[in-house]
């Protein structure tokens, strides 16, 4: 599991081994992990839902996952799904 704090409109860009939190305040912060298929990711940000499409690259490869989100009232949890 994968835990990712962002704000409202946040851009998720994985590459690698590294995700970079481009924030709407222009606040960048990098942080080391892996991420497959499947982790879940808690995002915290506004509104109810939160959906962006992120690409993972590794080992020369690309792909893209969808990173579906919704609100439990405490957290948002999301799971990176491919997309074919």
């Amino acid at each position: 599991m994968t835990l990712i704090l962002c704000s409202c409109g946040a851009d998720l860009s994985l590459v690698a081994e590294d995700i970079r939190l481009e924030m709407e305040s222009q606040i960048e912060a990098e942080l080391n992990f892996d991420v497959t298929v499947g982790d879940i990711v808690l995002v915290h940000a506004g509104g109810n839902k939160y959906e962006s499409i992120v690409t993972v690259w590794g080992n020369g490869e690309s792909a893209q996952f969808a990173l579906d989100v919704t609100w439990d009232g405490y957290n948002y949890s999301a799971i990176w799904e491919p997309i074919y």
